[in-house]
């Protein structure tokens, strides 16, 4: 065979192997590029959706907390409203609903953790735990005595002489 027809036969056999290697690699190279989307989108979603479900979870919190704060009795005094300290366990249990439903936000974010920025999730757990201080501190005036009840109430009450609401201890 002549040397010329070898060398184009070689350089066409070449552009068609490089050809073919390149079409491969570019379509790995697009599969891989649709997987990451796909993943990407998937993670986007994810996040998201727990977002969302956190903040339904949140809502059912506050309607519980909202719902067992309603049900403390209010009077009127002659300019400021006096809101009770109260003994009365069934409304001692509306509280303890409520802060299991701030439970369940803050255990369903710890397990949804990994889907969200560190920074929002560190914002939203703050978020959660700085809602737990009243049932905090309703909790802890239910452990204490009547007496210890009225010491707080007084010490609340100085302490904040112009808050919107006086403690008092109600006896039930």
């Amino acid at each position: 065979m002549d040397p010329i027809f070898l060398t184009l036969l070689t350089i066409a056999a070449n552009t068609l192997i490089t050809y073919f290697l390149l079409n491969r690699q570019e379509r790995r190279l697009a599969q891989k590029s649709f997987e990451d989307q796909l993943k990407s989108k998937m993670v986007h979603e994810k996040k998201f959706q727990t977002l969302e479900t956190l903040y339904q979870k949140y809502l059912a919190f506050e309607r519980a907390f909202s719902s067992a704060i309603w049900s403390l009795q209010y009077v009127h005094s002659e300019h400021r409203r006096i809101k009770f300290i109260t003994t009365d366990l069934a409304l001692l249990k509306d509280f303890e609903g409520g802060y299991g439903k701030l439970e369940e936000c803050i255990d369903y974010l710890d397990e949804n953790r990994i889907f969200l920025p560190d920074s929002m999730a560190t914002e939203i757990r703050t978020m959660f735990v700085n809602s737990s201080f009243p049932h905090t501190i309703i909790r802890y005036i239910s452990e204490l005595n009547t007496n210890q009840k009225e010491e707080f109430a007084n010490a609340v009450n100085e302490e904040l002489p112009n808050a919107k609401f006086n403690l008092v201890v109600c006896h039930t």
